[in-house]
């Protein structure tokens, strides 16, 4: 069943589609109101940009950790009703005549600060919503809407401009997020709050900070995360001048190249959870990273004529591969993270990808937690991610669901164990690794013993009813110790 059978992530859904389109409408239209109303410069506009990435750079942080002292969903709602109040005081303001430059800096600033609330609440709130099977399913619709805003957004936003007005504009936006705090509003599902215990922000920010350090899983991820963004940040900054200057495109041919390019975006929201299903989510989260990072050595073929399908391929693939990528990335750390660390250790945010507590820490929730996962205790115990190799990434491949997930711990059991007594070897032993949260390849023979001795036990207990197809009754006692015999020659060799 998808994410959307859920009636409260519906909700939660329908508030986002209306919040990311009515976003692209302030991100077009305050520049625009900020040059044909007040005469502003390149290099006030250019502040305006950078005052609304500030907040994300410079308290990203402490707001994960204040957001993990609270409960989510009135961050949400409050966020929602700032922004709506600080977006409508600009056509008031025009309306009075008292609109200045500094006013629209203080928005910028405000509606940039709410975002970073509303973008952590946002993402540590969709597991309370839907069970740990339908996070991908999720988190690719949330994505869906990302990449709609993006296609639809800026050509939607100048439609909306072109007939209302940049003030006019401005509060239908200021709607758009009243819209949603009424959907939010509506969610049903009782929201948790966070135990009282002494707060401290800066050991509640190292202690997020560490944990992702102490995973090696999660700190590739995040690193990953991190150097991308700076990289893409370099790109976007310096794409519209190599575009305009060095190939000679106009400025609508360089916006129309931007819409297609964000296909992909579009493109990879829906096939994500397809590509899951498929492969296992460590495989696409891998290859999607691979994917964009390769997509990326064909920008610098771009040129005049047809060397511009040079550009059109590689953006395509870029989007692809990047909202691939944030799905299960996403999914990985919403379904290893425990409730108290969701907001804290984000190194790459609006793309955050948390990590659970440090190996020497219980590593899963108490059973029955979640309001939806009661049935899901039996799993929370399989959340290593830092011992290399396939393993390494086998929690990534879990929070894509049980498909993605396969156990190797059979192939170390060579003795010929045939039917019910194969997988009667074969529980023991992964039972064994998922109650070792330190156990690698190497360290196998633990298994070896437990699967051994419950042979051992079968043979003097009384026969399980699972057992009674093979072999005959008369025989299963001096077969059973055969069995435990030749994997005690196995285990010597």
């Amino acid at each position: 069943m998808g994410a959307l059978a859920n009636r409260d992530f519906r909700r939660l859904w329908l508030a986002d589609l209306v919040s990311q389109l009515g976003s692209r409408v302030d991100v077009l239209a305050v520049p625009l109101l900020a040059v044909t109303a007040l005469g502003a410069s390149v290099f006030e506009v250019s502040l305006l940009r950078t005052a609304e990435s500030l907040p994300y750079l410079v308290l990203g942080l402490q707001v994960g950790a204040w957001c993990d002292r609270m409960r989510h969903r009135p961050v949400l709602i409050a966020a929602d009703l700032g922004r709506a109040a600080l977006i409508a005081s600009i056509p008031v303001a025009a309306l009075f005549g008292v609109l200045e430059l500094a006013h629209l800096l203080v928005v910028v600033l405000g509606t940039g600060l709410l975002g970073v609330f509303f973008d952590i609440a946002h993402q540590t709130y969709v597991p309370r919503l839907v069970t740990r099977e339908q996070l991908p399913d999720a988190n690719s619709r949330l994505q869906t809407n990302l990449s709609m805003a993006a296609v639809a957004g800026p050509g939607l936003a100048g439609l909306v401009v072109q007939a209302l007005g940049t003030t006019a504009a401005l509060a239908v936006d200021a709607v758009t997020y009243l819209w949603s705090a009424l959907w939010l509003r509506r969610i049903e599902t009782p929201d948790v709050r966070p135990e009282p215990r002494p707060r401290r922000l800066l050991r509640e920010i190292g202690d997020g900070l560490r944990a992702v350090r102490d995973d090696r899983i999660l700190l590739a991820i995040s690193l990953h995360g991190a150097v991308s963004s700076f990289f893409q940040s370099v790109h976007l900054a310096i794409v519209v001048v190599f575009l305009a200057r060095d190939v000679g495109l106009s400025p609508w041919a360089i916006g129309l190249l931007g819409t297609v390019t964000l296909t992909g975006a579009l493109a990879g929201g829906l096939t994500a959870r397809w590509i899951g299903a498929r492969i296992g989510g460590a495989r696409a989260l891998v290859g999607a990273a691979v994917l964009y990072g390769l997509a990326y050595q064909l920008y610098p073929f771009t040129g005049p004529g047809w060397a511009l399908t040079c550009y059109v391929v590689a953006g395509i693939f870029t989007a692809y591969g990047v909202i691939v990528l944030n799905v299960f990335a996403m999914s990985f750390r919403q379904a290893a993270a425990p409730a108290e660390l969701l907001g804290r250790g984000q190194l790459d945010h609006p793309h955050a990808h948390l990590r659970r507590r440090p190996a020497r820490q219980p590593a899963r929730r108490r059973a029955g937690e979640h309001p939806r996962d009661a049935g899901d205790a039996p799993h929370r115990g399989g959340r290593r991610a830092g011992v290399g190799g396939d393993h390494g990434v086998v929690a990534a491949a879990e929070a894509a669901g049980p498909d993605a997930r396969r156990p190797s711990m059979t192939t170390r059991i060579r003795c010929p164990l045939p039917g019910a007594y194969r997988s009667a070897a074969r529980q023991p032993a992964m039972r064994a690794r998922r109650s070792s949260p330190s156990m690698s390849v190497r360290t196998a023979p633990s298994a070896w013993a437990r699967a051994s001795s419950s042979l051992s036990a079968a043979r003097n207990s009384a026969p399980a009813p699972a057992l009674k197809a093979w072999p005959p009754d008369s025989a299963r006692a001096s077969q059973i110790a055969r069995l435990s015999d030749a994997c005690r020659m196995t285990r010597t060799k």
